[in-house]
């Protein structure tokens, strides 16, 4: 019996995350928990499960942190510079200012950089991933695993 407070088994499908719900006859597309897409299981061309970024836009959100840190790295320097010189006056916003995007361009690449197990569904006219991370915090991936190869038969496990 599925307790109330697991959202992962407490639903209309056999297993669900943020991204998708799936049940023995659909594979659902979610946004908000609600259903926006569906498709037959039949209509499945093939399944992966492999390492990957556990983002979608990952390399974007790369590039970001990477600049970010840039800049961050770029104040410093002339932080670094105005101390070693002769001047007298900083103001307080010179001395924060590489803070903010310092810490952001850490997350940013942190985020960009984590890799995690995914699933990858072919069909016929598109391709989606998702992370499995619910999945596997929740102690439910081998037997989503086990499901998904019964019920489509078309899986393979790349890592």
């Amino acid at each position: 019996m599925a307790s109330k407070s697991d959202p992962v088994t407490n639903s209309r499908y056999d297993f669900e995350t943020a991204e998708f719900g799936i049940d023995q006859i659909e594979f659902h597309l979610l946004r908000n928990g609600y259903n926006y897409k569906s498709y037959l299981l039949s209509d499945i061309k093939s399944v992966e499960i492999k390492k990957g970024p556990e983002i979608a836009n990952w390399f974007i959100v790369l590039i970001l942190g990477l600049g970010l840190l840039g800049f961050a790295f770029y104040t410093i320097f002339g932080l670094w510079r105005f101390f070693n010189s002769s001047a007298t006056r900083i103001s307080i916003q010179q001395i924060i200012l590489p803070l903010f995007p310092l810490l952001i361009g850490i997350y940013c690449t942190i985020t960009a950089l984590k890799r995690t197990r995914i699933i990858v569904f072919h069909f016929a006219s598109a391709k989606k991933s998702f992370p499995l991370t619910k999945l596997i915090k929740s102690k439910k991936d081998k037997e989503f695993i086990d499901f998904v190869r019964t019920n489509t038969g078309k899986l393979k496990i790349l890592d």
